[in-house]
C-alpha cells in the first residue's frame, strides 16, 4: 500500500534535494519520467490465492464445526470470493503514477512518486537546467507516494536498515 508523503524537491548549491537526501549536480547521470502501471498478472494471481484461501478456510470451518455436508460452506464461500474479486477490482483499477527518476554516476538512485504529471515534467525540466546552469536554484513541494519498503543500505556489507 502506498503512503503519502509531502516533501521538498530543490536545488541548492549544486546540490539536488530530494526530502532529506543530498545528490551532487555533476553525479547526475539522467533524470527521466515515466508512468508506473498495475501488474495485471500479479494482482490476479494474489486474487486466485486469496479466493482459494479464503473458500479453503471456510469450507474446514463449517466442515469442522457442523460435521454436515461440505455444501453448507457455498454462502460463506461465496462471500470470501466476491470480498477477493472487489478488492482485485479496486487493485487493478488504482490510478497511475508518474515517477521522476534521478540516476548518479554511482550507485544512489532516487525516485518521486506522485499522480500528478505535469509536476515531474516540470521537476525534470528544472533539474536539467540546473546541471547545466550552476546558478540556477529552485524549491518545489510535492506530495510524494512511498511504495513498498524503504531500504537503506550504507557500505556494501551488514548495514541494511529497513523503515
Amino acid at each position: 500500500m502506498a503512503t503519502r508523503k509531502v516533501i521538498d524537491i530543490a536545488v541548492r548549491e549544486r546540490f539536488l534535494w530530494v526530502d532529506a537526501e543530498a545528490y551532487p549536480l555533476a553525479n547526475i547521470a539522467r533524470v527521466s519520467s515515466f508512468r508506473t502501471k498495475v501488474n495485471l498478472w500479479r494482482a490476479l494471481g494474489r486474487f486466485v490465492v486469496r479466493a482459494v484461501v479464503i473458500a479453503a478456510v471456510l469450507v474446514a470451518a463449517v466442515w469442522y464445526a457442523q460435521g454436515e455436508t461440505v455444501a453448507m460452506a457455498a454462502g460463506p464461500v461465496g462471500v470470501g470470493v466476491l470480498i477477493s474479486f472487489v478488492i482485485f477490482i479496486v487493485e487493478v483499477a488504482k490510478r497511475p503514477l508518474h515517477a521522476l527518476g534521478v540516476e548518479t554516476t554511482g550507485p544512489p538512485y532516487a525516485l518521486v512518486l506522485t499522480p500528478d504529471r505535469a509536476k515531474i515534467l516540470d521537476l525534470v525540466q528544472r533539474i536539467t537546467h540546473a546541471i547545466n546552469n550552476p546558478q540556477a536554484e529552485f524549491s518545489v513541494t510535492i506530495e510524494n507516494f512511498q511504495v513498498g519498503d524503504s531500504i537503506t543500505q550504507i557500505g556494501d556489507r551488514n548495514t541494511v536498515n529497513k523503515r
